[in-house]
Formats: C-alpha cells, structure tokens, sequence
C-alpha cells in the first residue's frame, strides 16, 4: 500500500536518522530528505546491540548476502550481557534467547531449577553455562565474521560496533539504492509553525524546504521536539544514574577484554560498561552526579581502568556526558516524530540504545506502509511501552542487589519496587503460581519489550529461586 505522505523530512544524521531513512526509503511514492551537517561531530566510543539488530538489517534491505559490513564497523560479536559486582562478590550473566531454547527452557526445566541450584549463588553463571553452552562458552573465544553465517543461533546473536561508522554504511548505502533519498548538507536556521504544525524549515543557505512528516533525529538539541507541547516525563526518581564519562583504549590484554560479551561492572556510584570491537576498547563509566561530582567520579573511573586492566591514568582521556532519563509523552506531535535520543533515553544498562530507536523505525515503516489508523497513538504508545518495559527491567539491576557501600546503592537498597516487579517477583517465586510469557502479559496487557526468560535470568543472578518459599515482596 502507498504510503499517504509524499515527502519526509529527516532533520539530523548520525545512526538514527540515517537508520529511519534507509528503513522509510522503501515506502512507495515517497520522498525522503535527510538535512545534515557537514561535518557531523558524533560521539562514538562503541556500541553494544541486541538480537533485534538483525531484524532491522533485514528491515532495511541494504544487507542481504553480506560478509563484510561486521568489519567495516570494526564489530565483534556478542552472545550475552555480563553484570559483575551488582550483587556483592557475585557475577550473573544475561544470555540471549532464540525462541526454541526459551521454550525449551522454560517449559522443561523451571521446575528443576532449585534442585539444580542448590543455595549457591554463584551457579546462575554455571547453569546457564550448562544450559545454554553455545551461547556462554563462546564468550571465552573471538570469532571471526565468516563464522556468523553458519551459527544455528542466528537469531539470538548481537554485535559490538562502531556506531559511527555504521551509521556512514547506512548513509552510503541507502544513497547509492534509493534513488528517492536526498542528502542536503546544511542546518536549520528557523523553523515555521502554524497551529502547533511545522509549516516549512528555513536553512543557513536560506533554502527552503516544506514536508508532510518532519522527523527529528537532533539527539538531545531536540531542535523540532522543542516547538511541540509534548511533556518530557523524567524517569530519574527510578533511574538515579545521569552522566557518564567515556573514552576509547588500546587492548592491553584481548585474552581478557575482547571477549564475545558486553561486560558490566558495578562500582560505588554506577557502573562501568566493556565493548569490545575488533581493534580497540570503548569503556565508560555511568554514574550520578547526586552522589559524586565528575573530578571524583572521573578519579573513581580512571582508579578502576587501572586496577582491572591496567592502564596508566595519563593514557586515558576522557569525555564528560550529563544526561536525562525519560521519554516525552507524545514522540509524535501532530506533524513531528521523535526518533532515538530525541526521543528517550534510558541509560545502556541492557544494551538497549540502539535496539529501541530501531524498533521506534520498524514500527513507524509499519504504520505508515499501512496507513494504520490512529497511527500517532499507535506510535505513541509503542515508544512509551518500550521505554516503561526498560526502565522496569534495568531498574531491578539497582533495587534488588545488597551492595551498601556507598549512599548511591543504600538509597536503592530502599527503593520501593513497582506493583508489577513486586507481582511478576511474587508470580516467579510463589509455588502456587505461574510463571512464564502469559504472566507478563496478563500484568500489563500487552507483550514485553523483555520476555520472561530475561527476567528468569536476572531474577536467579540476585538470588530469586522459582517455585519455592520465599520472602514476598
């Protein structure tokens, strides 16, 4: 079906707006116009993607038969999320799932679990290495792009990329096949409303260019979001953490640090991220600055780069990054949408930065090739959904661990937990009741952005057994 609007205006580049434009180019009579600085200064020191990444590949069409695009971002590839010290003295891992073994697992063994775990809980890493062997004995060897096309677990794989230079793939490619995509390389000077619609963009040159759809992808500038009445709703009062200090590192060790998993390590006022790409490390420490200020912050970081690794602190520079947590209510606004970072952000905790803005794409392609009715609720409501199904999930990474070292973690050793974590906890934990995909989706109406093996695993990594007596939350 043709799509109704006939010319979409994409305001910013980098990744997202180059991920929206390659995935809309492919809506019939349609024409896209990305406006683009020049000289686009992103910020990329690495990024860690879900199994979801290689459904927006197919999304765009620009991949298919591809053996070289993991090299040209520098990627490697990554079968788990690992969380060290959440839980004191304690390292839980978070598998990525195809749905065969998430069915097999969950309908074969949920009930055997206790036994097989005894009371230690160290064994969530060794039984899900058991169980799940392709996934976790694998982090403990490179593998090599070729290697990825005869995985039977397509599916359930994730990668370490380059972000930038993916997004200049995208940009490339989605210029040389859609012959329906121009690129203008300038900025938006002045922006035209009328009735709380964008009527025309004025640019530095002082073109003009009119639209149907304006999409923002200006990151957190929100230069078009900006003019709407949207409301930003903060999530901080769940999510303390709001800056974060990044760099890019030589390997000192690849034995050690370029393994086939994103490796997360808490430390006394939030954590510290690993992903591993082919020819260096891009690391960064998350954090709020409620707790600690960014000088003991960036010594705390620095201090843990070089007892873990060993890098020399006059080695390491570093980039300051404040941030806010949240989404606005409405992404899109009359005749304005909001995609990534001008959308939400939710800090990367799970590795969901780039796997939300993605799914943001597909389901506006979707709305739009279908010309589904009530298509901006519908729009609305899937990023909303998305951004509570992440805040829920990684907000239990904080509220359930029995670190006390600092005021960062006893405050969240008090943080009350939401009506649907205390239920879904009480539903996995009570021997009386069920737990499993229908258990989420009788809570909230609906499907989860995580499934109930995702939070099968975080709930045994904090000591959470299934079926059996324990404290109610």
């Amino acid at each position: 079906m043709t799509c109704k609007y006939e010319k979409i205006v994409i305001v910013g580049g980098g990744t997202a707006g180059w991920s929206a434009a390659a995935v809309l180019s492919r809506l019939n009579n349609t024409e896209i116009i990305v406006i683009e600085p020049k000289n686009n200064k992103a910020i990329g020191v690495g990024e860690s993607t879900l199994p979801i990444f290689n459904k927006f590949q197919e999304a765009t069409g620009l991949f298919e038969n591809d053996r070289d695009w993991l090299e040209e971002v520098d990627g490697t590839m990554k079968f788990t999320i690992e969380f060290d010290k959440f839980k004191k003295d304690n390292i839980w891992t978070h598998p990525f799932f195809t749905d065969s073994n998430k069915e097999s697992y969950l309908t074969n063994r949920i009930n055997d679990i206790e036994d097989d775990f005894g009371t230690d809980i160290k064994d969530q890493y060794n039984f899900f290495a058991e169980h799940y062997p392709a996934q976790i004995k694998r982090v403990a060897k490179f593998h090599k792009n070729e290697e990825r096309f005869n995985d039977p677990d397509i599916a359930s794989m994730g990668y370490h990329i380059d972000s930038i230079k993916y997004g200049l793939i995208l940009k490339e490619r989605t210029l040389k096949e859609r012959k329906n995509v121009k690129l203008i390389n300038d900025v938006v000077e002045y922006i035209s409303m009328n009735n709380g619609k964008i009527t025309e963009l004025e640019l530095k040159s002082s073109n003009i260019i009119f639209g149907d759809l304006y999409i923002d992808c200006t990151g957190f500038s929100n230069i078009l979001m900006k003019k709407t009445n949207s409301k930003w709703l903060n999530a901080e009062d769940r999510l303390y953490c709001n800056s974060s200090i990044v760099t890019k590192l030589p390997y000192i060790d690849k034995e050690k640090q370029q393994k086939n998993t994103t490796y997360c390590h808490a430390l006394k006022y939030g954590w510290v991220w690993n992903v591993p790409l082919q020819d260096r490390i891009g690391t960064g420490y998350v954090y709020s600055d409620k707790y600690i200020d960014k000088i003991e912050a960036e010594k705390e970081f620095k201090d843990y780069l070089g007892s873990q690794y060993g890098y020399l602190k006059k080695d390491i520079n570093t980039k300051h990054l404040p941030f806010r947590v949240g989404t606005w209510d409405k992404s899109w606004n009359n005749n304005i949408i909001a995609i990534g970072l001008s959308s939400f952000f939710v800090e990367p905790l799970e590795s969901t930065g780039l796997a939300l803005f993605q799914s943001q794409v597909t389901k506006l392609y979707d709305i739009l090739r279908k010309n589904t009715i009530k298509y901006r609720e519908s729009f609305n409501n899937h990023t909303l959904n998305m951004v509570q199904d992440t805040v829920e999930f990684i907000e239990l990474h904080y509220s359930l661990s029995d670190r006390k070292d600092s005021k960062f973690w006893l405050d969240y050793n008090k943080h009350p937990l939401s009506d649907f974590q205390k239920e879904l906890i009480n539903s996995f934990i009570d021997p009386d009741k069920i737990f499993n995909e229908s258990t989420i989706i009788k809570l909230i109406k609906r499907r989860s952005f995580f499934c109930e093996a995702s939070y099968t695993a975080l709930f045994l990594g904090y000591g959470l057994r299934p079926n059996s007596i324990n404290k109610k939350f």
